[in-house]
């Protein structure tokens, strides 16, 4: 059966995107749910209304989409919208089943939109003109026009208003914590809502972890279970841990699959277990046992020069940093969307995955820390993309990013300084020389110490996001990271690569002696 499809004009839809992003940008600001970020989304979701302008007026050259089965029809210009092409992406020839939809049946039921039309590409092609002459590699005067123009709109109106806007929302979020501090509370507000809670922590030899599980010990709505690398870690557990019903210790290397597979097990027959017993509360309620967080703590670090390091030194901290990370969080899934899929009602508490990253996942440059940093980044984007494929199944995806406290993972990868030297070739030695070495190691450990701050800041904020109803997405954790660490964010590439030549030393690789330092210039800035 054919569906007539209703026209709506380009300038409605806008108007109605328009709406809808201020709408957003004030709800998330006002209920908390605002990412850590909050400036630099602030000044650019309220430039989207610029973004929005080019949209309304209807685009010169562009064909509307209209479907044979659904009363549109689309142009076929690019290969890559040619039906053939996504016959073979999405079904092979020989696994073609006649009862399922081909590719070109596919692509008329889901019409896909066309390009932006002959006038938009050409403005595109003029933007990215480079000067006539042929020999320059400089901005093309329209580009340096639009540019300017386009930034000054944003940093000269679109800023103004977000910092209009932050304020009041700051001012309201205030009054209403006032009012929430002032209320009194029910006395059975506390006593629990019928849940035992499941939180996995991974890392819990010491640090974070450690401290994160100790934290939990005496709440009695939570069943943590401690994933650590050493027996010896797990069996003074046994004997320092309290209530061992509260915190269940367990051997758990990130990079085995098969540690990883047995914990996962282990905790599905928990909560399995729970709805066979029929457990009821000290009032009488029937507990339900659901599978809460999981809490993705365990890394570590190395620090030194992209050429101290071999190959299997970056595959060795991506083992754990990065794909024990996966290989933790593709373990558990199943249970946590069976759980979403299989409850006529959802725990009061959202399921959530939280995943410890690291300041040094989300700023640059930071020379002297590239295995730990390369892969914080890559953690820090599969947290991002998990965060929006995981709202399918209403579970939370969360990153702390701490910059550098006080644990045994900063002291042990500092104290590999030492070693650097010596595992250095002969050729590595001679062209960076000892007292460059020296130089850097010292000023490198000198400059984490004074921005090193207490372990218990980064447990206080996850203990809050595992106990919040509703998690924030991001936290920062330390002031440096909150305040500095966000503008440094913000700021372009080309202005932070200038900033930092301005900062160099002369301390040089003995074959870099007699070479002049050439510092960046802003000649090209765009």
């Amino acid at each position: 059966m054919k569906h007539e499809v209703k026209s709506v004009s380009r300038v409605g839809k806008n108007l109605i995107l328009t709406a809808f992003i201020t709408h957003l940008f004030i709800t998330l600001i006002i209920q908390d749910k605002w990412t850590v970020h909050s400036p630099s989304s602030a000044v650019f979701v309220v430039a989207a209304f610029s973004v929005t302008i080019p949209t309304i007026i209807p685009s010169v050259g562009k064909k509307r989409l209209r479907s044979n089965k659904i009363g549109f029809e689309s142009p076929l210009s690019s290969p890559a919208l040619n039906p053939s092409f996504f016959d073979n992406l999405i079904l092979s020839a020989s696994d073609t089943n006649d009862d399922e939809p081909n590719g070109r049946q596919l692509f008329e039921l889901y019409p896909l939109p066309d390009p932006p039309g002959p006038a938009l590409q050409n403005l595109n092609a003029l933007i990215h003109k480079k000067n006539d002459n042929d020999n320059s590699t400089s901005a093309g005067v329209v580009s340096l026009l639009v540019y300017g123009m386009y930034w000054t709109f944003v940093l000269g109106v679109c800023c103004p208003v977000a910092a209009l806007g932050l304020s009041i929302a700051t001012v309201y979020r205030i009054a209403t914590t006032v009012a929430d501090n002032m209320k009194e509370r029910d006395e059975n507000e506390t006593e629990g809502d019928g849940y035992e809670y499941g939180v996995v922590i991974t890392g819990c030899d010491s640090g974070f972890g450690r401290l994160l599980v100790e934290a939990f010990v005496e709440d009695e709505r939570f069943v943590i279970f401690a994933g650590c690398l050493q027996q010896e870690s797990v069996d003074s557990f046994t004997t320092s841990a309290g209530d061992q019903r509260r915190v269940i210790p367990m051997l758990m290397d990130v990079t085995s699959d098969d540690q990883v597979q047995d914990v996962a097990r282990i905790v599905r027959n928990w909560v399995e277990d729970g709805g066979r017993q029929n457990m009821v509360d000290d009032q009488g309620r029937q507990r339900k046992r659901s599978l809460h967080a999981i809490v993705n703590n365990a890394g570590i670090g190395l620090f030194g020069l992209v050429d101290w390091f071999s190959i299997d030194d970056y595959r060795k901290v991506m083992e754990v940093n990065f794909f024990g990370f996966l290989r933790i969080t593709k373990a558990f899934l199943p249970q946590l969307k069976q759980q979403a899929a299989s409850s006529p009602s959802a725990p009061p508490l959202v399921p959530r995955i939280i995943n410890v990253g690291s300041l040094a996942g989300m700023l640059g440059p930071i020379s002297g820390a590239s295995p730990y940093v390369t892969s914080k980044y890559a953690a820090e984007g599969l947290t991002a993309v998990l965060r929006e494929e995981l709202k399918l199944y209403n579970v939370a995806m969360v990153s702390v990013n701490p910059s550098f406290h006080e644990t045994p993972l900063v002291e042990l990868a500092l104290d590999d300084f030492s070693s650097q030297w010596t595992g250095m070739s002969k050729e590595l030695r001679e062209d960076y020389g000892k007292d460059y070495f020296e130089v850097f190691s010292n000023n490198f450990i000198a400059a984490t110490r004074r921005t090193r701050w207490e372990a218990n800041v980064v447990v206080r904020e996850l203990v809050d996001c595992v106990r919040r109803p509703v998690p924030r997405p991001q936290v920062i954790v330390g002031s440096d990271a909150k305040f500095s660490g966000m503008v440094l964010r913000m700021l372009p590439v080309w202005l932070i690569d200038y900033l930092s030549s301005l900062s160099l030393s002369d301390d040089r690789p003995a074959s870099m002696q007699r070479v002049p330092i050439q510092k960046t210039g802003m000649v090209s800035w765009w």
